[in-house]
């Protein structure tokens, strides 16, 4: 069942994919050639890049999508590509097997060039490649299982004295992804994974029971002077963690937790259609491909979905099938840079449903911003939703759909049920803070019907404002509402600072209409 408001259903996520910017402007230096197609993409911080099958590599502004330039490369299409903590290395593969370093220059405005390039891997299909956290080192893997190092000089004369590669392991089976964190590579190859400790030149096997496909690994890393937790991909949508000298801590299975529906992708372009259903099947996922997102949740995807997990709270964040013939993605943030198998491009947003509805109004996508509305529900009457979603703003999203009976209906329920919470809000002897997040003196509404969320001096970075409790996850998977605490990192975080950890401290402007006198 799709697009039928049911009274009966309710969707206990509070998460929702988003495409607000086009990427035609990255496809503008090869739109007039039919011969050159990207083949792979990378961002950082200050860049995006997209290796071509002419060998080019285009590098664009991530803020702006203004192109910069390509640098030329011999030895075939494109393959890899992946930049370095300093933003100012990319090491990229073609498709004959070789490893180029490139030093950017861009801040210093002068030419860009290569540092070092590696043979070693020549003639057989590099499949995985990394760096080191010092921009000293690349790894890199290949179909037959073989890891090798490239040591980058810090210039071109320095690179005279160094070994230039350097063998690091000869696997059983193909690499299907590498990762590194605090001087261990993390190697997932078809059959098992390994921890290799660059600096004492040893490797060890993660868990016992093998495995056949592919299955990806990484680590998240859990704060300064905190050891990386390494997560590894298993048969049937499960998950091994494990500490960093390869000990299996937990199997977090995700089978039962992915019978929920698809969440279509809203924004621009976009007409997504909402699933009104009581039941949905399991899902037995591989997860060929684990990225980090946002520090905290894990992304994969494969050619008929896209997911995203929370492995601490073990939950399912949200998974969607309206992305489909995912190649590649690459990760600044909470912002997704999708890589089709048609070459196409999707650049995608992780955000609250609520920021999500308030950023749909500004672009007057009124009738999205109902549908999430009446979907997440329950996101929108808690007190702490006023931030970005205040009563007034529902209200021009009903005046922006008289036409629509049966959402004029639903909001009205809606308006009703956020008069209830707010005044028993108000009535609640205990809730004198409470009051103060509800009323968000920072909200403020002009005459011209925008409203404006000022900031406030405890600012933290604008995408990290959807840490849930972990009393919330469990409401949302098993109906457990009692745990008092949620786990951050290796910290407890009680549930009284919930509140000012929800919510980042941004200026937002949304539309709306006038606002009628009462």
């Amino acid at each position: 069942m799709t697009e039928s408001l049911s009274d009966s259903f309710t969707y206990r996520g509070r998460h929702i994919l988003a495409e607000w910017n086009s990427a035609d402007d990255l496809l503008l230096p090869i739109k007039s050639s039919a011969r050159i197609k990207y083949t792979c993409v990378a961002v950082s911080r200050r860049f995006i890049a997209f290796g071509a099958s002419t060998g080019g590599l285009y590098l664009f502004r991530r803020d702006s999508h203004k192109y910069l330039q390509v640098l030329a490369n011999k030895g075939g299409s494109l393959t890899h590509i992946t930049f370095a903590s300093n933003d100012n290395l990319l090491a990229l593969t073609s498709s004959r097997g070789i490893t180029v370093v490139w030093e950017l220059n861009v801040e210093k405005r002068s030419k860009p060039e290569i540092l070092t390039q590696s043979a070693e891997h020549k003639n057989s299909t590099i499949t995985a490649l990394c760096w080191d956290n010092n921009c000293n080192k690349v790894f890199i893997g290949d179909e037959t299982g073989k890891v090798t190092s490239l040591n980058v000089p810090s210039s071109k004369a320095a690179g005279f004295f160094k070994i230039p590669t350097e063998l690091i392991l000869n696997g059983d089976s193909r690499i299907v992804q590498l990762d590194y964190s605090d001087e261990l590579l993390l190697v997932s190859t078809l059959t098992r994974c390994y921890l290799c400790s660059t600096a004492r030149e040893k490797f060890w096997q993660i868990g016992k029971k093998l495995r056949d496909g592919e299955y990806g690994a990484c680590f998240i890393h859990n704060g300064k002077d905190q050891p990386s937790t390494v997560y590894c991909a298993r048969p049937g949508s499960r998950l091994w963690q494990a500490d960093i000298y390869g000990e299996v801590v937990s199997t977090h299975q995700f089978k039962q937790m992915l019978a929920i529906p698809s969440i279509p992708i809203c924004g621009n372009g976009h007409s997504p259609e909402f699933l009104y259903s009581e039941t949905f099947p399991t899902q037995s996922v591989s997860f060929p491909r684990l990225l980090p997102i946002k520090e905290q949740y894990l992304l994969s995807w494969t050619m008929k979905a896209v997911y995203i997990l929370d492995p601490l709270n073990e939950r399912v964040i949200l998974w969607t099938s309206d992305l489909q013939d995912v190649q590649q993605v690459a990760i600044y943030k909470a912002d997704l840079y999708c890589f089709l198998a048609d070459s196409s491009v999707k650049i995608l947003a992780l955000s609250s449903v609520e920021k999500c509805i308030a950023k749909l109004t500004t672009h007057e996508l009124w009738l999205q911003s109902a549908q999430l509305c009446c979907y997440f529900k329950d996101v929108a009457i808690p007190a702490r939703a006023r931030k970005y979603l205040p009563v007034t703003m529902v209200t021009d999203i009903q005046e922006h759909l008289q036409d629509q009976e049966e959402y004029v209906d639903k909001l009205t329920e809606l308006l009703n049920d956020l008069e209830i919470s707010n005044a028993d809000d108000a009535s609640s002897s205990t809730s004198s803070r409470r009051s103060s997040i509800s009323s968000f003196e920072g909200i403020i509404r002009m005459q011209s019907g925008i409203y404006q969320v000022s900031a406030n001096t405890q600012s933290v970075e604008s995408d990290d404002d959807d840490l849930v409790t972990e009393t919330e996850s469990s409401e949302i998977n098993d109906g457990n509402p009692q745990v008092p605490e949620r786990r951050v990192g290796t910290s407890l975080v009680s549930q009284d600072v919930e509140a000012d950890l929800y919510y980042d401290d941004v200026e937002l402007v949304a539309h709306g209409a006038e606002e009628k006198r009462r």
